[in-house]
């Protein structure tokens, strides 16, 4: 027996061999659990409502009337101001003079344009109906006005619907509207 343990401790540990080849790739494993889902994304931008519309008109046709001293044009917005506009949708209208100092600005209707020279002012005012929106221009002095002049003048119409969603936005101003609502 003691020559066993001797044979034992006199062993020497040899140098490596060579890397074997590597064997097969074993069997694809189960797939796991499905994750949990991760948090909702923020909402995107709202899209433009197709049912707010707006229409340009250049005005220059306008129509002395003597019983009320007055001068009319009247627009045909039949195709954007229709009967559910009339009954419960909002219609906004905006005039651009032309002598204004900064010809780019437009004034919501109605407006008044006071003439210091003259101590009087001028009034354009709008009314609308299913057949159509009148523009009327005024004196304070109610003589005949100078024939007006010609005016640009934008027609926004908004459905009640929409509208009520957006009541903190400032309607006199044309660029903020038309943002709002994507129209060009």
């Amino acid at each position: 027996m003691f020559v066993f343990l001797f044979t034992i401790s006199a062993c020497k540990d040899g140098l490596d061999g060579i890397n074997g080849k590597d064997g097969k790739d074993g069997a694809n494993g189960k797939d796991g659990a499905n994750g949990k889902d991760g948090n909702n994304g923020s909402n995107g931008a709202n899209g433009k409502d197709a049912s707010v519309m707006s229409k340009f008109y250049t005005v220059s046709n306008w129509a002395y009337d003597n019983e009320y001293t007055w001068y009319k044009a009247s627009l045909n917005t039949s195709s954007i101001i229709t009967p559910s506009i009339v009954s419960s949708g909002v219609v906004l209208v905006y005039a651009q003079f032309p002598n204004q100092v900064s010809s780019n600005s437009w004034n919501p209707l109605p407006h008044a344009y006071f003439y210091q020279s003259s101590s009087y002012f001028s009034k354009i005012t709008f009314a609308m109906n299913q057949s159509g929106l009148s523009l009327f221009w005024t004196d304070s002095d109610r003589l005949q006005p100078n024939y007006p002049l010609t005016l640009n003048i934008r027609v926004v119409a908004i459905p009640g619907s929409i509208a009520t969603g957006y009541r903190n936005i400032d309607y006199n101003n044309l660029d903020l509207v038309l943002k709002t609502f994507d129209l060009k």
